[in-house]
């Protein structure tokens, strides 16, 4: 997570969006997602659901759940050596998925 709030401090411009994910208001996860490309927060906007009225009622509300997005950024193998996937042909993964799950 480091390197991509790294990558994202010396970007000019980030795109934020807040949505929820869940139809039901009593699981609604509210969800803010920050990336610098514009059509990664397009997507989020599309495909994730507004804000419920009702979002207090939810099991999760104050519990935002953060998705940083960096799509084009490699990772450095020297610094995760051992802690990275291989894939079949045996060489390593060059994304990350990271999740920082609220308390």
């Amino acid at each position: 997570m480091a390197d991509a709030l790294m990558y994202l401090k010396h970007k000019s411009r980030l795109y934020v969006t807040d949505r929820c994910l869940g139809a039901d208001s009593n699981y609604a996860l509210p969800i803010r997602t920050v990336t610098c490309h514009a059509l990664t927060s397009l997507f989020t906007h599309n495909m994730f659901r507004p804000i419920r009225e009702k979002i207090e009622q939810s099991v999760f509300h104050g519990k935002q759940f953060t998705l940083v997005v960096v799509p084009y950024v490699k990772l450095k193998h020297e610094r995760y050596k051992g802690r990275l996937r291989k894939k079949s042909d045996g060489t390593t993964i060059e994304e990350e998925i990271t999740a920082q799950c609220p308390a």
